[in-house]
């Protein structure tokens, strides 16, 4: 997210107030999950752009700010089933369920 700031036209004040922004952001999204909440992956990129590559790099910042051990797991598969209300079809690995592996 913060790599899309090109250090040319971003002033360095502004480029840190934004970086604390983000900080805080991954502050509070590790506090709801440890209060019970749940974060989906849900990754929107512009047209040109590749939907896995996002996924997978939500994925990362996700696993990366200590939201939770498994979060590829959790936040990528068992609880956007779970929300979709499809957990017995799909969101874990089992028998009888939807292939539902991502390997990042």
């Amino acid at each position: 997210m913060l790599g899309n700031l090109n250090p040319a036209l971003v002033p360095p004040a502004v480029r840190e107030r934004r970086l604390k922004g983000y900080q805080n952001a991954l502050r509070f999204h590790r506090m709801y999950v440890q209060a019970g909440g749940r974060v989906l992956a849900a990754a929107m990129p512009e047209n040109r752009q590749s939907l896995g590559r996002h996924w997978q790099h939500e994925l990362e910042v996700f696993c990366g700010s200590g939201i939770h051990t498994h979060a590829d797991h959790t936040i990528g598969d068992q609880w956007p089933a779970e929300t979709l209300k499809v957990q017995d079809k799909a969101g874990t690995v089992a028998e009888g369920k939807l292939a539902d592996l991502i390997i990042v």
